[in-house]
Protein backbone atom coordinates (compact mmCIF):
# COMPACT_ATOMS: atom_id res chain seq x y z
CA UNK A 1 0.00 0.00 0.00
CA UNK A 2 1.48 3.29 -1.02
CA UNK A 3 -0.78 5.78 0.68
CA UNK A 4 0.61 8.65 2.69
CA UNK A 5 -0.25 7.14 6.11
CA UNK A 6 0.77 3.55 5.53
CA UNK A 7 3.97 1.58 5.54
CA UNK A 8 4.86 -1.19 3.11
CA UNK A 9 3.50 -4.60 4.02
CA UNK A 10 5.93 -7.50 3.52
CA UNK A 11 4.44 -10.15 1.23
CA UNK A 12 5.87 -13.55 0.28
CA UNK A 13 9.66 -13.42 -0.17
CA UNK A 14 9.79 -9.88 1.24
CA UNK A 15 9.26 -11.34 4.73
CA UNK A 16 12.71 -11.28 6.35
CA UNK A 17 12.31 -13.87 9.12
CA UNK A 18 12.95 -17.55 8.49
CA UNK A 19 10.37 -18.70 11.06
CA UNK A 20 6.87 -17.25 11.23
CA UNK A 21 3.65 -17.64 13.21
CA UNK A 22 1.14 -18.61 10.56
CA UNK A 23 -2.64 -18.39 10.26
CA UNK A 24 -4.22 -20.16 7.30
CA UNK A 25 -7.02 -18.87 5.05
CA UNK A 26 -9.69 -20.40 7.34
CA UNK A 27 -8.35 -18.59 10.42
CA UNK A 28 -6.71 -21.66 12.00
CA UNK A 29 -3.49 -21.01 13.90
CA UNK A 30 -0.75 -23.23 12.46
CA UNK A 31 1.82 -22.17 15.07
CA UNK A 32 5.45 -21.40 14.33
CA UNK A 33 6.56 -22.80 10.98
CA UNK A 34 9.29 -22.20 8.42
CA UNK A 35 8.64 -19.32 6.03
CA UNK A 36 9.14 -21.60 3.02
CA UNK A 37 6.41 -23.97 4.30
CA UNK A 38 4.06 -21.00 4.63
CA UNK A 39 4.91 -19.86 1.10
CA UNK A 40 4.20 -23.34 -0.25
CA UNK A 41 0.81 -23.51 1.51
CA UNK A 42 -0.10 -20.04 0.20
CA UNK A 43 0.94 -20.98 -3.34
CA UNK A 44 -1.09 -24.22 -3.15
CA UNK A 45 -4.18 -22.21 -2.16
CA UNK A 46 -3.48 -19.57 -4.89
CA UNK A 47 -3.15 -16.93 -2.18
CA UNK A 48 -0.38 -14.77 -0.68
CA UNK A 49 1.59 -15.01 2.56
CA UNK A 50 1.25 -11.58 4.19
CA UNK A 51 2.99 -10.34 7.33
CA UNK A 52 0.24 -8.81 9.47
CA UNK A 53 2.26 -7.90 12.58
CA UNK A 54 5.73 -8.10 14.05
CA UNK A 55 5.80 -9.75 17.46
CA UNK A 56 9.20 -10.05 19.14
CA UNK A 57 11.46 -11.92 16.71
CA UNK A 58 8.74 -14.13 15.14
CA UNK A 59 6.38 -12.15 12.84
CA UNK A 60 2.68 -13.04 12.52
CA UNK A 61 1.73 -13.99 8.96
CA UNK A 62 -1.53 -14.91 7.34
CA UNK A 63 -2.45 -16.69 4.12
CA UNK A 64 -4.85 -14.31 2.35
CA UNK A 65 -5.58 -12.64 -0.97
CA UNK A 66 -3.28 -9.60 -0.72
CA UNK A 67 -5.54 -7.31 -2.80
CA UNK A 68 -8.51 -8.09 -0.60
CA UNK A 69 -6.36 -7.64 2.53
CA UNK A 70 -5.21 -4.18 1.36
CA UNK A 71 -8.81 -3.23 0.58
CA UNK A 72 -9.98 -4.30 4.06
CA UNK A 73 -7.13 -2.34 5.71
CA UNK A 74 -7.98 0.78 3.69
CA UNK A 75 -11.68 0.41 4.54
CA UNK A 76 -10.89 0.04 8.25
CA UNK A 77 -8.58 3.10 8.14
CA UNK A 78 -11.27 5.16 6.40
CA UNK A 79 -13.83 4.17 9.05
CA UNK A 80 -11.40 5.09 11.85
CA UNK A 81 -10.74 8.48 10.22
CA UNK A 82 -14.48 9.11 9.91
CA UNK A 83 -15.06 8.29 13.58
CA UNK A 84 -12.18 10.55 14.56
CA UNK A 85 -13.66 13.45 12.55
CA UNK A 86 -17.10 12.91 14.10
CA UNK A 87 -15.74 13.04 17.64
CA UNK A 88 -13.57 16.07 17.02
CA UNK A 89 -14.68 19.26 18.80
CA UNK A 90 -14.64 22.33 16.59
CA UNK A 91 -14.52 25.97 17.67
CA UNK A 92 -17.09 28.17 15.96
CA UNK A 93 -17.22 31.96 16.34
CA UNK A 94 -20.12 34.40 16.44
CA UNK A 95 -19.40 38.13 16.29
CA UNK A 96 -21.73 40.79 17.64
CA UNK A 97 -21.64 44.56 17.82
CA UNK A 98 -22.82 46.59 20.82
CA UNK A 99 -25.58 48.00 18.63
CA UNK A 100 -26.94 44.64 17.42
CA UNK A 101 -30.75 44.57 17.50
CA UNK A 102 -32.67 42.06 19.63
CA UNK A 103 -34.13 40.17 16.66
CA UNK A 104 -30.63 39.71 15.22
CA UNK A 105 -29.52 38.43 18.61
CA UNK A 106 -32.26 35.80 18.52
CA UNK A 107 -31.13 34.62 15.09
CA UNK A 108 -27.48 34.42 16.16
CA UNK A 109 -28.50 32.69 19.40
CA UNK A 110 -30.38 30.04 17.41
CA UNK A 111 -27.20 29.45 15.40
CA UNK A 112 -25.23 29.13 18.66
CA UNK A 113 -27.80 26.60 19.88
CA UNK A 114 -27.26 24.58 16.68
CA UNK A 115 -23.49 24.62 17.20
CA UNK A 116 -23.87 23.54 20.83
CA UNK A 117 -26.21 20.71 19.80
CA UNK A 118 -23.51 19.49 17.40
CA UNK A 119 -21.15 19.42 20.42
CA UNK A 120 -18.99 22.26 19.08
CA UNK A 121 -17.50 24.98 21.23
CA UNK A 122 -18.62 28.52 20.43
CA UNK A 123 -16.62 31.71 20.91
CA UNK A 124 -18.86 34.77 21.16
CA UNK A 125 -17.17 38.12 20.55
CA UNK A 126 -18.58 41.62 20.90
CA UNK A 127 -16.51 43.88 18.64
CA UNK A 128 -16.20 47.56 19.58
CA UNK A 129 -15.31 50.10 16.90
CA UNK A 130 -14.26 53.70 17.43
CA UNK A 131 -15.95 55.43 20.34
CA UNK A 132 -18.14 52.43 21.19
CA UNK A 133 -15.33 51.25 23.49
CA UNK A 134 -16.11 54.06 25.93
CA UNK A 135 -19.55 52.46 26.55
CA UNK A 136 -18.43 48.98 27.62
CA UNK A 137 -21.55 48.49 29.73
CA UNK A 138 -23.64 48.39 26.51
CA UNK A 139 -21.73 45.25 25.51
CA UNK A 140 -22.33 43.64 28.90
CA UNK A 141 -26.09 44.24 28.73
CA UNK A 142 -26.04 42.94 25.16
CA UNK A 143 -24.33 39.73 26.37
CA UNK A 144 -26.95 39.29 29.12
CA UNK A 145 -29.75 39.67 26.55
CA UNK A 146 -28.00 37.35 24.11
CA UNK A 147 -27.42 34.64 26.74
CA UNK A 148 -31.12 34.67 27.65
CA UNK A 149 -31.78 33.22 24.16
CA UNK A 150 -29.05 30.56 24.36
CA UNK A 151 -30.04 27.19 25.85
CA UNK A 152 -28.13 24.38 27.54
CA UNK A 153 -24.67 25.93 27.83
CA UNK A 154 -21.66 26.12 30.14
CA UNK A 155 -18.94 28.73 30.13
CA UNK A 156 -15.49 27.53 29.12
CA UNK A 157 -14.24 31.07 29.69
CA UNK A 158 -16.11 33.91 31.32
CA UNK A 159 -16.78 37.18 29.43
CA UNK A 160 -13.70 39.42 29.56
CA UNK A 161 -12.34 42.41 27.73
CA UNK A 162 -9.24 42.16 25.54
CA UNK A 163 -8.52 45.28 23.51
CA UNK A 164 -11.58 46.13 21.40
CA UNK A 165 -13.26 42.80 22.13
CA UNK A 166 -15.48 41.37 24.80
CA UNK A 167 -15.29 37.62 24.33
CA UNK A 168 -16.17 34.33 26.00
CA UNK A 169 -16.40 30.67 25.05
CA UNK A 170 -19.32 28.28 25.52
CA UNK A 171 -19.78 24.54 25.42
CA UNK A 172 -22.83 22.31 25.72
CA UNK A 173 -23.87 21.58 29.30
CA UNK A 174 -23.78 17.95 30.31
Amino acid sequence: MNTKNSVSIPVGHQIKASKIRCIDQDGNNLGIIEKNDGLRMAHAASLDLVQISKENDVPMCKIVDFGKYKYELAKKQKENDRKKRENEVKLKEIKLKPTTAENDLKIKASKVNEFLDENDHVKVSVVYKGREISYKENGLTLVDTFMSFVENYEYLSEPMFAGNFLSFTLKRAK
